[in-house]
């Protein structure tokens, strides 16, 4: 759906995109190219959003997907299990349909995808008794 007058370039479809951020009520909604990444596009419209590395490979800007479809093969910080879930990050995220998105709290979606690995090593730890006096020499 290719919209006149906004964002994208000859032949490139436009989506509107909506986010919306729990944690202070706001709501945004933008025109987004579908050849561009969502954080991208809001900054170049004049709005912040949530980001650290830009990179995909943290949390901090992730989203749930609540209407709509992206495309987001650069999305290391979300593994397939979460984006089938709905999850993913605008700063790799292209929309390919309008959106809906909910801002998630980082933390959260980050245990869900590391903190397993935390866990496992921390009880491997815990059953090593070298490994449990160096961490505890910081003490």
């Amino acid at each position: 759906m290719r919209v006149e007058g906004e964002r994208g370039g000859p032949g490139v479809a436009t989506r509107r995109v909506t986010i919306l951020n729990p944690h202070t009520g706001q709501e945004l909604s933008l025109p987004v190219a579908e050849d561009e990444y969502v954080l991208f596009s809001f900054e170049e419209q004049g709005f912040d959003l949530p980001f650290s590395c830009r990179q995909g490979a943290c949390t901090t800007c992730a989203f749930k997907v609540l209407e709509g479809k992206v495309h987001q093969p650069e999305a290391m910080g979300v593994g397939r299990e979460l984006r089938e879930e709905g999850y993913g990050l605008t700063c790799v995220a292209y929309p390919r349909s309008d959106l809906v998105l909910e801002l998630q709290d980082e933390d959260e979606v980050y245990d869900r995808q590391f903190g397993r690995y935390f866990f496992e090593a921390a009880a491997k730890a815990a059953r090593d008794p070298y490994a449990l006096e160096i961490a505890n020499m910081d003490e």
